[in-house]
């Protein structure tokens, strides 16, 4: 009787221990898809950037927001000369084009386009609007360096990075096929007329 006691026992625990390892597997699955459903937008680098289309109604900014612009994508900076900010936008074919910001409510707006003043704005081919860095988030972060900043492809589809030599794909959320991280990717809204890209808080 003791020995058929110890071997019912022995089965009680190993049951237990099976439905443990499923429970944590279960659990473990869940953290591991809240955890990549969240990381979709970057939160640890801070950016902010407004721009109004109904009052810079032309550019190639303007051109790649707009719903019929699918799969047009620009590189974005801001800089300022001569204590006039200017939005600067090149094309995949660069072509460059500069829209000066002097409106009082513009002048009032603190900029700061993600870690080094450079995004990538656009449509992919299915209509979806996006905003990326424009750093490669794989150098970046292994040098602790913001200076490598991405180029178009050939067909503006694609930007590359000449020092790890990735190319990341604008039309699947940044991903690269070469793996290693995915380019940060900022939320992005615009209601027709104003453009706003900024972090995850």
């Amino acid at each position: 009787h003791g020995h058929a006691k110890r071997k019912s026992k022995a089965h009680k625990y190993i049951l237990g221990m099976r439905k443990f390892k499923s429970f944590l597997a279960a659990a473990t699955l869940v953290l591991l898809t809240s955890c990549s459903g969240d990381s979709t937008f970057n939160s640890d680098i801070f950016c902010y950037f407004a721009y109004n289309t109904s009052i810079h109604n032309t550019g190639w900014l303007w051109a790649a927001v707009q719903p019929a612009s699918y799969g047009q994508f620009v590189f974005v900076s801001a800089p300022v000369k001569a204590g006039v900010r200017y939005v600067v936008a090149q094309n995949s074919s660069g072509s460059t084009d500069e829209v000066p910001i002097t409106t009082a409510a513009e002048t009032r707006l603190n900029y700061s386009l993600g870690a080094n003043n450079g995004l990538i704005i656009g449509r992919t081919t299915d209509g979806q609007l996006v905003a990326f860095d424009r750093q490669c988030p794989n150098c970046s972060r292994e040098k602790n360096l913001y200076r490598y900043s991405l180029t178009f492809n050939a067909v503006g589809q694609t930007v590359h990075c000449s020092t790890c030599k990735r190319d990341y794909d604008l039309n699947n959320l940044g991903y690269s096929t070469s793996g290693g991280r995915k380019l940060d990717q900022y939320i992005v809204s615009y209601n027709g007329a104003m453009l706003i890209v900024h972090n995850k808080q």
